[in-house]
């Protein structure tokens, strides 16, 4: 966790998107994952890798469709949960229950709309 907060801390502080430290943690955040069992870190993760792709290419439509299966897949369909999501395998869940997960959830899927981006290409 204390890495992919680190990667974001240093986006907002300026690291280039190109630069290599930058390009290899989002590697590395690839390859891991997503998490079901670290909702907080996906959360993270997923506004680092696409700030640093810009939304686009193979790490990123990777990473995104990654999010969106493990999400689908996990969203509640019956009863007065329908819609909600809830990962007891999360340790944050066992305080937040689905109300943090759901939060989680939603903001993670959409990154891409809730941040401006930091890395503007010129038009």
């Amino acid at each position: 966790l204390s890495t992919v907060i680190g990667l974001l801390s240093r986006i907002h502080l300026g690291w280039d998107r190109n630069r290599d430290d930058l390009y290899r943690g989002v590697r590395f955040l690839a390859k891991k994952g997503p998490s079901s069992s670290d909702l907080y870190y996906t959360y993270i993760a997923t506004q680092v890798v696409h700030r640093q792709t810009e939304g686009k290419g193979p790490i990123w439509k990777k990473w995104n469709e990654g999010v969106r299966e493990m999400f689908t897949e996990a969203q509640s369909r019956e009863n007065h949960a329908r819609g909600s999501w809830h990962f007891a395998e999360d340790p944050r869940a066992k305080r937040g229950g689905r109300f943090y997960c759901t939060a989680l959830a939603v903001m993670t899927l959409e990154v891409y709309y809730r941040h401006l981006e930091i890395y503007q290409l010129p038009d």
